[in-house]
């Protein structure tokens, strides 16, 4: 069962998977943070070192097209 033809396949899509969602959520929290921040109107840490919310938003929306287009 572990050396079908398709097992390889299937890892790596599962890797791929796994990799899109830690991506996805390293980028839902950064916007989150980023949001906060702009919110309060506290311009600090954050804001120096992160990319605009609408880099963030490109972003992700990016990574959500690829991981829909690959199921």
């Amino acid at each position: 069962m572990l050396q079908g033809p398709l097992f390889g396949i299937h890892v790596s899509s599962l890797l791929f998977a796994y990799a899109s969602f830690a991506l996805a959520c390293v980028i839902g929290i950064t916007y989150v943070l980023l949001f906060k921040e702009i919110k309060a109107k506290h311009l600090g840490f954050f804001y120096a070192r992160l990319p605009s919310l609408q880099v963030l938003d490109r972003m992700n929306q990016r990574r959500d097209r690829r991981s829909a287009g690959s199921s």
